[in-house]
């Protein structure tokens, strides 16, 4: 075996989360990806995204990793998770914040070095945000890295690790559009690309269903129906994630 880190799209990195991960569905967006092989196969891919906590986001030097898949690959994730962590750190991004579930063991995020700085109430309104079909309410556990990191709360640790092996991990109930049809599992950097287009798909309905126009002779340019603002897709999903996160509709 031997591991190493390769580029990757946000799209395809997506659509390897969508068939990789056990209760989490791929993220709408992101800011950018990172991607682990074993020779030419993909085994593990990490997302970095704008925080989804409203009040994380307005600081403006505050990311959030949102996802981390894997095939299960040993030391894939590791790897995987050190490497967007240090690229983020030095592209500039001083607090970087990411959440397991309560029951998780988080043991990969312990290694990585990042630390508990506290415990997420269950917010049973994340299940009905746009574009996200499912999104695991339950109670979390936020960790935390980078030179302004909040500090470790021992009390949030301690019940962290008692949650482990008593607090059930629900599994994703449905499948989303991105990989409907029952497309075949991703083993190899080509595959994952081709699957790129799925992403974009997904995202173009998404943003169809929330009532946004793609105009015309722009390119890939699209329209706000409330604030007649104009934005390339990649930004329009990320104002309508955004919305939704403030329980906003568009």
């Amino acid at each position: 075996m031997s591991l190493r880190v390769v580029p990757v799209t946000l799209g395809a990195a997506r659509a390897f989360v969508e068939q990789h991960h056990s209760h989490h569905h791929a993220p709408v967006g992101g800011l950018l990806a990172c991607a682990v092989a074993d020779g030419d196969r993909v085994c593990c891919v990490a997302i970095l995204s704008r925080p989804v906590a409203r009040m994380l986001d307005a600081r403006g030097d505050v990311a959030e990793v949102t996802r981390v898949a894997t095939d299960r690959t040993p030391g894939a994730a590791l790897l995987c998770l050190r490497t967007l962590t240090g690229a983020a750190v030095r592209l500039g991004w001083a607090r970087l914040v990411s959440y397991t579930l309560l029951g998780e063991s988080g043991g990969l995020y312990r290694q990585a070095g990042w630390r508990v700085t506290g415990l997420v109430e269950a917010s049973q309104g994340w299940h009905s945000r746009a574009a996200r079909t499912t999104v695991q309410g339950g109670a979390k556990v936020r960790w935390e890295y980078g030179p302004r990191a909040l500090p470790a709360d021992g009390a949030a640790a301690l019940v962290a690790g008692m949650g482990v092996g008593r607090v059930a991990i629900p599994s994703r109930a449905e499948t989303l559009p991105l990989l409907a049809g029952g497309r075949p599992m991703i083993d190899h950097l080509a595959e994952i690309a081709a699957l790129a287009g799925c992403a974009d798909d997904a995202a173009e309905a998404a943003l169809l269903r929330a009532g946004w126009v793609r105009l015309r002779g722009t390119g890939d340019q699209w329209r706000d129906p409330q604030t007649d603002e104009t934005a390339p897709r990649w930004r329009a999903i990320e104002m309508l994630d955004r919305a939704a996160a403030r329980g906003e509709t568009t």
